[in-house]
């Protein structure tokens, strides 16, 4: 029998190598409210930059927005000011 250890050539790199290439974040929008959601989101989130606020997903802002019509959520969305200010 031929020894096969003295041949062989690992073909994949080590997790060393690759740990710090990323996957592009996968978008989960599939519906128009999906993308209200998101957008509130993404409004949402730039506001809290550089405070001790972690940011928010998208299932957090579905769940406090599930009782609203999805043409109430773009109505909603065009009036609110996401700056702070009250």
């Amino acid at each position: 029998m031929r020894d096969m250890g003295a041949v062989y050539q690992p073909t994949m790199k080590p997790l060393k190598e690759i740990a710090h290439i990323r996957r592009p974040a996968k978008t989960n929008i599939r519906s128009e409210r999906d993308e209200a959601i998101q957008a509130f989101v993404d409004k949402l989130n730039e506001a809290r930059e550089g405070t001790k606020y972690p940011p928010l997903t998208p299932a957090a802002v579905a769940v406090k927005v599930a009782h609203l019509s999805v043409s109430d959520l773009w109505a909603r969305g065009a009036s609110v000011d996401m700056s702070g200010g009250r």
